[in-house]
């Protein structure tokens, strides 16, 4: 296509562009005077997109007098909701500057730099202005466009001229169409991401598939209590940052321990911190795990504390609590969905908790007998528990030697994961064999 048709097409819209920009000019001084996120009044912003515009245009000193504002016309018949005399618009203008020069230039650079343009202006705009959509953006270029067509009809410019307006119109369509389609999965991820962050993967997984979680009845799962002792005493005399952030530090490292050995974080209450395994996924292996989750919680607050009594300062002691049985799992609210456990072996596992002492875990005594043989226990005898009368009690002291680094009973070596592996493999031979 000629080079002079361009340069023609480019020239009438920027006397039209002009007539705009000068009208901006004539704007309540509390609109001129207005920062502009560059850092310079919206008064200085547009005198240099003048200065920039007569530059790119030479002799582009005042339109014809019969140039009208196809701004305001444009403005009018969109129907944004405000007035165009009591509205600025920095950012369209930034954009249209960018189209005058690609109407000029027709190169892949120029169409380029438009097009990083619209995408740095519409990023801006949506974060402004939540409420933007792709539909009122084609909306308004698409009456852009008829205002820009009937200018160069009026001029009567070969048809050509008005092809040059529709291709360039059908690629900011076509990318803002992309920008937003972009931003529309942006925002679903992060908020499929932050739902998983809320809820177990399973339950946020139906919950987005139905609109709901069914509650169901776990037969058997292994729930954890671990509470701070002396942690109201302690934040009386410890400034509220200080104690958040060594709280947040202490429970960030318990979610560690629970995510790596496959347990459900279930929510925390004040100094208090609960987790549950075989929730969604049975494992023989389940009661070694949430015991051996207990000794790395003890042997981390054990560090800590040592850590803290060097610089002298405050810091709590940790007792934990463990029972097995069932328990009914599901999601409360429909607001601010949370998920949680329920049943007697919850509260059992408060009782075990509450009733141990610090730096120790305290397990019924069922749950002691399937753990002996990989964990050093010692029998507390029967220990009075509210609503339950006497319990039989045992804590869990260590790992037994021969399953543990160094025989200290404190990290566990290969031979222990190898017996957690060897159950999990057990119960899937027993479940590929049943008919």
């Amino acid at each position: 296509m000629p080079q002079p048709l361009r340069e023609q097409t480019s020239r009438l819209l920027a006397e039209y562009f002009l007539v705009h920009l000068k009208a901006e000019l004539q704007k309540p001084d509390h609109l001129l005077d207005h920062i502009t996120y560059e850092g310079i009044p919206f008064r200085d912003l547009t005198r240099d997109m003048i200065a920039e515009l007569k530059e790119a245009f030479p002799e582009l000193d005042d339109p014809p007098v019969h140039r009208r504002n196809l701004f305001r016309s444009w403005w009018i018949r969109s129907r944004w909701g405000s007035d165009y005399d009591t509205s600025t618009f920095k950012l369209y203008n930034q954009l249209f500057l960018s189209r005058l020069y690609d109407l000029k230039e027709g190169t892949r650079l120029s169409r380029e730099r438009m097009i990083k343009r619209m995408h740095d202006i519409l990023t801006v705009a949506l974060h402004r202005n939540r409420d933007l959509t792709y539909q009122s953006i084609l909306g308004g270029e698409t009456m852009m466009l008829a205002e820009l067509r009937r200018a160069l009809s009026q001029e009567r410019l070969p048809t050509r001229a008005r092809d040059l307006l529709l291709t360039q119109n059908q690629v900011l369509s076509y990318e803002s169409f992309q920008f937003f389609d972009r931003a529309l999965k942006d925002s679903l991820k992060k908020a499929d991401d932050l739902l998983h962050t809320i809820l177990p993967a399973p339950v946020a997984d139906e919950l987005k598939a139905t609109g709901r979680v069914a509650p169901g009845m776990i037969q058997d799962s292994c729930v954890l209590f671990a509470d701070m002792v002396q942690f109201a005493s302690i934040a009386d005399k410890m400034p509220p940052e200080e104690l958040l952030s060594e709280l947040d530090y202490c429970f960030s490292h318990f979610d560690r321990i629970s995510e790596r050995l496959k347990i459900e974080k279930i929510k925390t209450i004040g100094d208090a911190y609960m987790c549950a395994s075989g929730l969604f996924q049975k494992r023989p292996s389940d009661p070694l795990r949430i015991a051996l989750c207990a000794l790395r919680m003890m042997e981390f607050i054990r560090r800590y504390k040592k850590s803290r009594d060097r610089k002298g300062k405050l810091c709590w002691d940790l007792r934990i609590g463990i029972h097995q049985g069932p328990v009914i799992a599901g999601v409360v609210g429909n607001s601010r969905f949370t998920f949680d456990i329920w049943g007697d072996t919850v509260n059992v596992a408060s009782r075990l908790e509450s009733t141990s002492e610090p730096h120790h875990i305290n397990l019924s005594a069922p749950l002691a007998e399937f753990l002996s043989p990989y964990f050093v226990t010692s029998e507390r005898g029967k220990v009075p528990v509210k609503g339950k009368g006497d319990v039989a009690m045992c804590f869990v002291d260590a790992l037994r030697p021969e399953y543990s680094i160094g025989g200290r009973g404190r990290v566990p070596n290969k031979a222990f994961y190898n017996e957690i592996r060897s159950l999990d493999e057990q119960r899937s031979s027993v479940a590929a064999e049943d008919p």
